[in-house]
């Protein structure tokens, strides 16, 4: 429900971040001097509260204020460089009623009949979508498809309904902009349902309109509060993706580096070379995983990233960064290894200690590999962007580069982790495991690359 300041007096809670809480006198001061300050300066409000009318709580405000169209139209600009749309869906699956087209015209959602796109006109929503402001008739599943298709490739879909029934199909969108306390705004169908409404019922309608036009003014331009405009939005965003890029990184990294420990103790079986000992595990398992998930829990993304894609982090589709490919990667490295560790026995004859000192070696700089590389994975798509300052970052790798000399030189290390110092050539063999691994990661997205070029031209 939505009402005027009196709606104030009839909720008894009100709901924080903390939950349901007691909406008390002071609060409720609180909210009516809100109120009046926001009418004050010109704005309108919109309350909301939920309840069965014996326990009504009170939701929140929307605080709204009227822009003109150059500023919308260069807030939408900013948000057409971060790649984000804003659209209106109405009808769906059924004609374009001249009551909804009046509606979107009149209210200034859209300027023309141009900028409406009506299902029939021999496109479908994908070929049309980005050409129209709003796209009328169609069905709900192309609607659904086409927010799905813009998740995947990093998009944000803003989808503004003119038509409440239809909250499941904004649902599957990033953002949405909806009213459901306005009844006749969601009864707006077809022409016997606008015929039969009555002449208070019409103006409710008007003033629905009004107000979607306003919520899409408030969602291009008027952002206002502490976070400064649209700023605080596109910081929103930013940390948004920012965590679940982190996220996906760090999970990425966490798990190829096991499959980095369990592949180079079992290829190591059949050659008559027992695998590491357990404490040189547990350091590279706990210590080197630990550090790992502080380096993404740290990690700092430049501002330029506000300017990427949104939505679904890029980077999980980069075959460079692609779990998929992660594993690839290592698994060619892998077999670089073992095979330099099969003829550091049998043709070298090196001490089981030095193969040992060698295979830890090559394990802590294939898991700086993979970690460095999943933290770098945000500069893909951004030529500009210098990779990530990580205090973190510097810590793990001087961990690990000073790991290995300690597990060859210093007494009690090399005999907790079994390690001893290899053979000479043994040494030199060293930088094979993470050569393999970049060679075959930058084969990868070169070859990505060029698919992706075909497709683009076919």
């Amino acid at each position: 429900m939505s009402a005027e300041i009196g709606l104030i007096g009839f909720c008894d809670t009100c709901r924080t971040a903390k939950g349901t809480e007691e909406l008390d006198d002071r609060r409720r001061a609180q909210l009516r001097t809100l109120y009046k300050s926001a009418i004050e300066n010109g704005e309108s409000v919109l309350l909301y509260a939920s309840g069965d009318g014996a326990h009504v709580v009170f939701e929140g405000a929307v605080f709204m204020a009227e822009a003109t169209d150059t500023d919308a139209g260069r807030y939408e600009k900013e948000l057409a460089d971060m790649n984000i749309r804003l659209s209106v869906f109405a009808d769906f699956g059924t004609r374009a009623t001249p009551e909804t087209v009046s509606h979107l015209l009149q209210s200034g959602i859209c300027h023309t009949d141009g900028e409406i796109c009506r299902a029939g006109n021999g496109q479908s929503l994908s070929q049309a979508f980005g050409k129209y402001r709003a796209y009328l008739g169609f069905a709900r599943e192309e609607v659904e498809a086409l927010a799905k298709a813009c998740r995947k490739s990093g998009q944000v879909l803003g989808a503004i309904s003119v038509d409440n029934r239809n909250n499941q199909m904004l649902a599957t969108c990033d953002m949405e902009i909806t009213f459901d306390s306005i009844r006749y705004h969601t009864e707006r169908v077809s022409d016997a349902v606008w015929e039969n409404m009555p002449e208070d019922g019409r103006e409710d309608s008007r003033r629905a309109s009004q107000i979607t036009r306003r919520g899409a003014d408030l969602l291009i331009n008027r952002f206002q509060g502490s976070a400064g405009g649209l700023r605080g939005f596109r910081l929103a965003l930013y940390y948004a993706r920012s965590f679940y890029r982190n996220l996906a990184d760090m999970l990425t990294c966490l798990v190829a580096s096991q499959f980095l420990r369990l592949s180079l103790t079992l290829l190591l079986i059949p050659f008559g070379i027992n695998g590491l000992s357990a404490p040189a595990l547990l350091f590279s398992g706990l210590i080197l995983d630990f550090l790992a998930v502080l380096v993404f829990a740290f990690s700092k993304s430049p501002d330029a990233l506000l300017k990427q894609q949104s939505g679904i982090p890029a980077s999980l589709y980069h075959p460079l960064y692609y779990a998929r490919n992660h594993f690839i990667c290592a698994g060619i490295a892998v077999c670089g290894v073992v095979a330099c560790a099969v003829v550091g026995n049998f043709a070298l004859h090196d001490t089981t200690g030095g193969i040992h000192g060698y295979v830890f070696a090559s394990l802590l700089l294939l898991q700086a590999c993979v970690t460095v590389l999943s933290l770098l994975a945000r500069k893909a798509g951004n030529k500009q962007q210098k990779p990530p300052v990580n205090p973190m970052l510097r810590l793990y790798l001087c961990t690990s580069l000073l790991a290995i000399p300690a597990a060859w030189l210093i007494p009690f290390v090399q005999k907790a982790f079994g390690c001893s110092l290899p053979h000479p050539i043994l040494l030199a063999l060293l930088p094979v495991g993470p050569l393999l691994y970049l060679v075959s990661a930058t084969i990868l997205r070169r070859a990505h690359a060029r698919r992706k070029g075909e497709r683009a031209e076919s």
